[in-house]
């Protein structure tokens, strides 16, 4: 396996594809940042928290496409082929794929933070939520590797590049659609009880079962937009609003973190198990 790694991250450094992705990385980074740096009335709207979580929540998209170009590659140049045929086991080809892309997209992701902490330099420290930073860092790089093991998994089953490209943007799409979907009726379920509680008119229809609420808040959970969505709310992720929430920053940051483990371990096995199956022509 070690040949095999040396050989593939030989080919992402020498990747066409893998430069210009980092070029956009690098022009999305500083157009994220653009507005706080030129305009100061951003100053007083958003802290450098605020920042560090957008490249994750556009990383699906890029993961889709990445993912299935370069891995398909292997498939239309008759490399994956021809690595069976060398002796290499299935599962070291699928796994070695995987911590290739995954770092790929972990580099991608220290490029739009190092261009991020620009902010640094105009920003007083002071103000700065280091604890909710360090978690919502923590979480995001446990969310690229999540998104790369679905994309890696659909790539390598599908082989096809068009089809792996079509199929991956499409599964990017869905969840991102679902995400927003479950954001929407969990917040409405939350602002209804509210309304309730406090004894003010409330729409019955929009309040969710203690079994309904369960099942979305896992699903919105285990979905990597949903995830994505929540780190936005920086304040569950601050030390400063820890009554506010029912789950302390460390024990909601640790949960996150757990379901992402969980989903990369499922999602791995099962691409293993379906590509020692597959039959490459």
């Amino acid at each position: 396996m070690r040949n095999l790694l040396k050989a593939e991250f030989s080919r992402l450094f020498r990747s066409r594809l893998f430069r210009i992705v980092i070029i956009l990385d690098v022009i999305y980074s500083l157009y994220t940042i653009k507005d706080y740096v030129m305009i100061p009335e951003y100053e007083d709207l958003y802290g450098f928290e605020e920042y560090i979580w957008g490249f994750i929540l556009i990383y699906g998209f890029v993961s889709a496409a990445f993912n299935s170009l370069f891995v398909s590659h292997e498939y239309s140049d008759g490399t994956l082929r021809n690595k069976i045929v060398s002796g290499h086991s299935r599962k070291s080809i699928y796994l070695t794929e995987l911590i290739v892309c995954s770092t790929a997209g972990i580099i991608l992701q220290i490029v739009y933070i190092c261009i991020i902490c620009l902010l640094l330099f105009k920003i007083d420290l002071q103000y700065i939520e280091i604890g909710a930073v360090i978690r919502i860092l923590i979480v995001s790089f446990a969310l690229n590797i999540v998104y790369n093991a679905i994309f890696v998994l659909s790539s390598m089953l599908i082989g096809s590049r068009v089809s792996a490209i079509v199929w991956s943007i499409t599964l990017s799409m869905v969840l991102f659609v679902s995400a927003g979907m479950l954001n929407s009726t969990i917040t409405s379920d939350e602002f209804h009880r509210i309304k309730r509680d406090k004894g003010l008119e409330y729409d019955e229809k929009e309040i969710l079962s203690d079994n309904q609420r369960k099942i979305y808040t896992f699903i919105y959970n285990v979905i990597p937009v949903g995830q994505a969505i929540q780190l936005e709310e920086v304040h569950n992720f601050s030390d400063d609003d820890m009554e506010a929430s029912e789950l302390s920053p460390d024990e909601r940051t640790v949960r996150l973190c757990l379901t992402d483990i969980s989903v990369i371990a499922v999602t791995t096995m099962l691409g293993v198990f379906f590509f020692r199956k597959k039959n490459l022509k």
